[in-house]
């Protein structure tokens, strides 16, 4: 008998804690949802600027090795 009871409250112990392990993974789950999104919306603008400022640079690199070997022959 006794051992009946401390099984049930051993069974209803692990059940508690299930529950609450399964509360605290989707908590953690739906912040590490919300901490995506607010990064994505950091991130996907900035790596449109970074493509702009990568093709204004290549521009004026292609214009100062242009220059350079306009003077070159030049000189």
């Amino acid at each position: 008998m006794i051992n009946q009871t401390i099984h049930k409250h051993i069974e209803r112990l692990k059940d508690k804690e299930l529950h609450l392990l399964k509360t605290w993974i989707e908590d953690s789950l739906q912040l590490d949802h919300s901490a995506y999104q607010n990064l994505d919306s950091m991130i996907v603008p900035c790596c449109g600027e970074l493509k702009e400022l990568k093709g204004g640079h290549y521009d004026k690199i292609a214009k100062i090795t242009d220059n350079a070997g306009k003077t070159l022959l030049s000189d």
